[in-house]
């Protein structure tokens, strides 16, 4: 077995995961319902987070939860077999959802934004909240907490990353000064900053001293973030005259001030260019960062056509360039995420095309197709294979999320627009 896992793999397999098909609908627009992320935990339970609407079509987060044989959980909600965060009268958007599981106690955590009060106290006009809840024995999760953090701006989360020991890194932007009325120790440089908070959601409290405004003299959001062991890394977009991306790492040990190496250091073309991903490799060397441009980019390799490519660019940890892969077809292209396997410590790269990849064939003629890569990470147990798989239906598709499961195994979350009528 340790052989054949060694070996380069050839092709990408779709299991039967839950055992209906190949895939399983967890959300549908008939019900005014979107997609929005994955989550595995180390016991195997699956959650999807999804956005709804409630009766009088305000936005409401929701949670499904399914065991690895694809069973089903009985949520908060026993009517609906889903676990719902929602309050009348407030939009509740859906932004993330982790997990946490120590000493017997498994958690499940919701990020999402509000635009008035929704637990102990509203400070601007829009808001974040974290919800903690945790699995009891006869299988129903029960609320723990639900605790609201913003400026006296208006703030918006744009994504959350969990560090696995009861943390979570809330990110986007913001036009305030403050958080939880703690002056930043870095001030808001333009109308809008990126933004990082760091909240231990075990405790109910916010880490660092102070929360971490990044930006410039332009409007800025953090679209991305990674934390590795000692330092995290983000990524981030500026709207100046065209759009440019930039990194910044951040010390977690000294409430998120900047390291020393990479301080706003841009990766732009002379185009308008995207952000959408980065992560930090687990031995904290390598940074990978997912930006896609029409331009060539100053350390990327050339763009092979004329229109959106994906480039996949990484940096040693003080921000020297190592080395670009393009992901392209002769179409328009879109990167969504990457996620760092766990057994090969390759790289799986979604997104959606509009063209077609080499080895595949378009499926759908009106519309964007979703895909899945394999790439190298370059390191020595990394596969050398480049591997991509297109799928889709006649309409539009792409990937929503993608998530690392076990050794070379991973989900991935993707919407599909049918065209069929059925």
């Amino acid at each position: 077995i340790d052989e054949l896992l060694s070996i380069d793999p050839y092709e990408i397999t779709i299991n039967e995961w839950p055992l209906v098909n190949d895939h399983e609908i967890v959300a549908s627009s008939a019900d005014k319902e979107e997609g929005l992320a994955i989550d595995v935990n180390s016991l195997g339970l699956v959650s999807v987070l999804i956005e709804g609407l409630n009766g009088f079509d305000e936005k409401q987060s929701v949670v499904i939860a399914r065991k690895r044989d694809g069973t089903s959980l009985k949520l908060s909600d026993s009517t609906t077999g889903s676990l719902v965060l929602a309050k009348q009268g407030l939009s509740v958007e859906p932004v993330a959802i982790g997990s946490y599981i120590s000493n017997e106690t498994n958690l499940l955590i919701i990020v999402a934004n509000v635009n008035g009060l929704f637990s102990n106290v509203h400070r601007g006009l829009g808001d974040i909240i974290v919800a903690v809840y945790s699995l009891d024995n006869s299988g129903f999760y029960i609320q723990q907490s639900i605790k609201q953090y913003g400026s006296e701006g208006d703030d918006v989360a744009t994504g959350a990353t969990f560090d696995g020991k009861g943390g979570v890194y809330v990110f986007g932007e913001s036009n305030g000064l403050e958080f939880d009325g703690v002056p930043s120790f870095e001030v808001n440089n333009g109308k809008k900053d990126g933004f990082v908070y760091k909240i231990d959601f075990i405790k109910n409290k916010t880490v660092w001293e102070s929360p971490r405004f990044i930006g410039t003299a332009d409007d800025d959001s953090v679209l991305a973030l990674d934390a590795g062991r000692n330092d995290v890394v983000v990524l981030a977009e500026t709207e100046n005259s065209d759009k440019d991306v930039f990194l910044r790492k951040l010390s977690t040990a000294d409430d998120g001030r900047d390291v020393e190496g990479i301080n706003e250091m841009v990766l732009a073309s002379t185009n308008d260019d995207h952000g959408s991903a980065i992560r930090f490799d687990h031995n904290d060397s390598t940074i990978f960062a997912l930006v896609d441009s029409f331009s060539v980019l100053p350390e990327g390799s050339p763009t092979p056509t004329l229109t959106r490519d994906i480039n996949l660019l990484s940096y040693d940890a003080e921000g020297g360039f190592r080395s670009s892969q393009s992901v392209s077809t002769s179409a328009d292209d879109y990167s969504v995420d990457i996620e760092m396997l766990t057994k090969k410590d390759n790289l799986v790269l979604g997104g959606y095309t509009d063209g077609e990849f080499e080895g595949n064939q378009k499926k759908g003629s009106s519309g964007s197709d979703a895909f899945i890569s394999v790439l190298p990470t370059g390191n020595s147990d990394a596969s050398s294979a480049n591997i991509t798989l297109q799928f889709g239906t006649e309409g539009n598709d792409k990937v929503i999320d993608i998530e690392d499961v076990s050794e070379n195994k991973f989900l991935v979350l993707w919407s599909e627009e049918d065209t069929s009528g059925s």
